[in-house]
């Protein structure tokens, strides 16, 4: 995690990260931003706060889109129209825009390669599915549902900055893999978009995900990569374990590494079981031990007592 305090808008521009935009302060004061960034494996993540209001002109990469979530921040202003306070930003590759930020402005920036997105979005066009996203800067309201999605994507991510410098790679693309089917639920759920799969096709999609997962020896698979296992998109994936099995595949893949570490806590007592833990990604011991717990109704140092 990188973490930045800019005392000029100057360096605050060269912080902006997969932007080639111009900025100027127009609110009163001494200019003060901070950015705590992270850098995953496939997409980058930025916290901003900024004391100041500011006017941005410019544009995106060709191959990212920009995903900008409010946490705290009155309306802002779009190409001369304004977006209430909650609006999600969202910037696709190569287009230019004219952004007025109010004063007092922390959210939660999401750069996102295409290639990554067209993996979530498998067998959709891009095409056709960009412009849903733009659309997200023109809803007034949201839904108690996404919401509630919205802030669990917040919580959650700022949890990934303060703790991923502690993480091996395994965890981070754990994380990773969270937020971004995350963000895809909301773009869902904000898109009006219905996914469309016939009970047959689902139950085919959670056999083949089931296979593919009892076959690695730690669950360490991801779910883009199972998705492509399956052969259907991630919300596909989603919404097939969902209404087959009750839970999504990311619940599963908890579910399933607990009880390979439970097996392991069992079968090499030679093992601390911190060190266990460890090797199957896990990285907040209270939150494992808590987990466990719930799972299976005794804490892990009982299983190893047994």
């Amino acid at each position: 995690m990188k973490y930045v305090e800019c005392n000029s808008i100057d360096v605050y521009i060269d912080n902006l990260n997969g932007l080639d935009v111009e900025a100027t302060q127009v609110g009163s004061g001494r200019f003060f931003s901070t950015n705590r960034n992270v850098k995953l494996p496939l997409i980058e993540i930025n916290h901003w706060r900024i004391n100041t209001s500011i006017l941005y002109h410019g544009a995106l990469a060709q191959d990212k889109i920009y995903l900008s979530f409010p946490i705290e921040r009155e309306s802002q202003i779009i190409d001369g129209k304004v977006f209430g306070s909650d609006s999600i930003l969202a910037v696709l590759p190569d287009e230019d825009l004219l952004v007025l930020h109010p004063k007092l402005v922390e959210t939660m920036d999401f750069l996102i390669p295409l290639a990554v997105l067209q993996d979530y979005y498998k067998y959709q066009n891009l095409t056709d599915t960009l412009p849903s996203l733009k659309n997200l800067r023109n809803k007034t309201t949201f839904s108690n549902i996404e919401n509630l999605k919205i802030k669990q994507l917040i919580n959650y991510t700022l949890s990934v900055i303060d703790q991923v410098s502690q993480w091996n790679y395994l965890a981070a693309v754990d994380a990773q893999d969270t937020i971004l089917v995350n963000i895809l639920e909301i773009l869902g759920e904000s898109g009006g978009k219905k996914i469309i799969c016939s009970s047959k096709h689902r139950v085919v999609v959670v056999k083949r995900a089931l296979a593919a997962i009892h076959k690695e020896p730690k669950s360490n698979l991801t779910i883009v990569e199972l998705s492509n296992i399956c052969f259907c998109s991630i919300r596909t994936l989603e919404y097939s374990f969902k209404s087959i099995l009750g839970c999504s595949p990311k619940a599963y893949l908890i579910k399933r590494r607990l009880n390979l570490i439970k097996h392991e806590i069992k079968c090499s007592p030679e093992k601390s079981i911190s060190r266990i833990a460890i090797d199957f990604g896990v990285v907040n011991a209270g939150r494992f031990s808590n987990d466990y717990f719930m799972y299976f109704g005794e804490y892990p140092s009982d299983t190893r007592n047994k």
